[in-house]
């Protein structure tokens, strides 16, 4: 099973996370402007799109996250000041708590994945310019 189709199959239902599929079809839009490059189009670098989208997605994740945990402290301290006789309260507040873990482990692949792909396909994109510059130069011998 490919990553993209475990991340959505284990993601909550109203939870916000990185959007992966957006940022993998960034990446995959990379080789459309070596393409463009050949032609001489002038378009802003694939990488510094990704990378400006790949913060603001984390940026929106951790937002998510802190209003998460505040959250949980606060059924935290109503529980303590409440007596939870049939355990209903200390069961709901593992809930969440084994569910942020899961979202934070969750978004974290998400963004270590996607990040690889970014670095692989630039690396492949530094290849591409440094061999075109050598074919350039062995032409104009």
């Amino acid at each position: 099973m490919k990553f993209g189709e475990t991340f959505d199959k284990n993601k909550l239902e109203g939870w916000k996370y990185i959007r992966y599929k957006a940022l993998k079809n960034l990446i995959k839009a990379s080789t459309t402007e070596v393409k463009q490059e050949e032609t001489g189009k002038n378009t802003p670098h694939w990488s510094a799109i990704f990378l400006s989208q790949l913060i603001l997605q984390i940026e929106d994740v951790n937002t998510f996250f802190l209003g998460m945990e505040r959250m949980l402290q606060q059924r935290c301290q109503d529980y303590d000041k409440r007596k939870d006789l049939n355990g209903l309260m200390a069961k709901q507040i593992s809930k969440l708590m084994k569910d942020l873990c899961s979202y934070v482990v969750l978004n974290y692949l998400a963004v270590r994945v996607v990040v690889f792909e970014g670095t692989r396909m630039c690396i492949t994109h530094i290849i591409y310019i440094l061999l075109s510059f050598a074919q350039m130069r062995t032409r104009r011998r």
